[in-house]
């Protein structure tokens, strides 16, 4: 299966924080396959990333060889030497990434696809629940106001 790569539209981008637990208005978030992810943010956000993340690994800009190139190129270079050093020549993106990304990524040689709108993260894909949060319930909750 195909990485995912998600950059955020901004704080509160559903799919970033749906994969990663995490509400950052600039980071980078890979998913190789279960358990086997990274997330990749700015030292002012690193803290707060490794307390609320669900990510594996959780590394500094710096640390995953982040160069300043411009507000799109410098992210897809990045994500270009991360999904290399894997020998990785391909990634999947969410249909929301915004464009200038998508584009620059393609600008590195990566063949890059979309995660279909209709599934997002296959159920197989889905970082999974954190111990203690996977309870269901049965039935859907009663409005308070019900006397039954």
């Amino acid at each position: 299966m195909k990485p995912i790569v998600l950059i955020p539209s901004g704080d509160g981008d559903a799919d970033f924080t749906y994969a990663t637990g995490f509400s950052v208005e600039t980071s980078l978030y890979i998913r190789f396959g279960e358990g086997d992810d990274v997330l990749v943010t700015s030292p002012l956000e690193i803290e707060r990333a490794r307390v609320q993340s669900k990510a594996s690994r959780t590394l500094l800009l710096a640390e995953a060889g982040y160069e300043e190139s411009g507000p799109f190129v410098s992210y897809a270079r990045l994500v270009a030497r991360i999904l290399r050093e894997r020998a990785v020549e391909s990634a999947r993106v969410s249909p929301r990434l915004q464009a200038g990304y998508l584009e620059a990524l393609r600008e590195t040689g990566l063949e890059i696809g979309s995660i279909a709108p209709s599934s997002r993260l296959s159920a197989g894909e889905r970082p999974r629940k954190r111990h203690g949060s996977s309870r269901r319930r049965s039935t859907p909750p009663r409005p308070r106001w019900s006397r039954s």
